[in-house]
């Protein structure tokens, strides 16, 4: 009502719209979107996102997140690259080490955590924002 008010007063036009931060889907939706209640409405918002975020990869060519895994040696990378592209995965290989991109953190997590079990100490994994598609403004994203 007041940001309407001082419009007209002005004699200005603007296109308002009130929404609000929906932290599982980690978007601004609309207000009237109501945000999720139950277990079940939190997994639908999450999986409309982390489709949201697979459309997104296709598109552009890459996931917004990486799971990183430095084996001893090229086989050991080879062997798992394979494994994980017999998984569905969508993998990358250089020498000793294997990236896996993922749609989300949250997926990039499970995966790091499940490697780790699987390596039992033998190779280091971890997670990597992919900022390649981050546009540089005045401020410089340095790392985490």
């Amino acid at each position: 009502r007041v940001i309407r008010g001082l419009l007209a007063d002005e004699a200005l036009t603007a296109e308002l719209a009130i929404t609000r931060w929906h932290p599982v889907a980690e978007e601004w939706r609309d207000s009237s979107v109501a945000l999720p209640a139950t277990p079940e409405q939190e997994e639908r918002e999450y999986e409309e996102r982390e489709a949201a975020e697979i459309d997104e990869a296709e598109r552009e060519g890459d996931f917004d997140w990486r799971v990183v895994a430095e084996l001893s040696g090229r086989d050991e990378a080879r062997e798992l690259a394979r494994r994980l592209d017999g998984d569905g995965e969508r993998v990358k290989r250089r020498w000793r080490y294997v990236v896996v991109g993922a749609a989300t953190q949250e997926r990039a997590e499970e995966l790091t955590e499940r490697l780790r079990d699987e390596l039992g100490g033998q190779g280091d994994v971890w997670v990597e924002a992919n900022l390649d598609d981050v546009v540089a403004g005045p401020f410089q994203f340095v790392g985490f």
